[in-house]
């Protein structure tokens, strides 16, 4: 019976540690809306599950260039329930016919890493750029030069996605670089156990 006792309190101790843990996480986070060190001023659009944000300026590589950002503080889209990908992808459809009618195709990528650590918080970033461009080739030779040339599996970790994203391409909890041109066509590059080869502003 003490032993019992003992197992549950370790358990519910666990339990609160985790919680607290959550809470700080998202207390410190920079992106969730509850946060004291979001920059507010550049918030642009609020939706039901996500919101719109400028990037900030030290970090902005074109006019125009923002974050997707889902409103639930999670690690990567592929862990977001389908509200949040509809409303990501309204988003993303909104942007999309704007930067059109300036003659511009539109970027967004997704670097979805340290997914084991609670003070993960992913954002699509959206950058514009010249319609007549042709990034996938960039984005290939990237890949290439961040995989190790070791790594004989290299070309089983690039995969082309396509209208429906992720969903058949990764299960959740993998690490994952996420390029896509438009709505229709993009590239999944899964990442190595090397995680820190991939760089925040990997993307950039």
């Amino acid at each position: 019976r003490r032993q019992h006792h003992s197992e549950a309190d370790k358990q519910r101790s666990r339990s609160i540690a985790a919680y607290q843990s959550s809470v700080k996480a998202e207390q410190e986070c920079p992106l969730c809306l509850s946060s004291t060190k979001r920059p507010k001023h550049l918030v642009v659009a609020i939706g039901q599950m996500s919101y719109l944000r400028l990037q900030s300026p030290k970090q902005s590589i074109a006019e125009g260039h923002c974050l997707i950002v889902p409103t639930e503080h999670i690690p990567s889209t592929r862990a977001a329930d389908d509200n949040t990908l509809i409303d990501i992808r309204n988003f993303k459809k909104s942007l999309v016919r704007m930067f059109a009618a300036e003659g511009k195709q539109v970027l967004f990528m997704e670097l979805a890493k340290g997914l084991d650590r609670s003070r993960s918080h992913t954002c699509i970033e959206v950058v514009p750029i010249p319609g007549s461009s042709q990034p996938e080739l960039f984005f290939k030779q990237a890949f290439e030069q961040a995989s190790s040339e070791w790594d004989t599996n290299h070309a089983k970790r690039c995969l082309a996605t396509g209208k429906s994203g992720l969903s058949d391409k990764i299960p959740p909890g993998f690490p994952y670089f996420h390029v896509e041109v438009g709505m229709d066509k993009g590239m999944l590059h899964v990442l190595g156990q090397d995680e820190s080869v991939y760089k925040p502003g990997f993307g950039r």
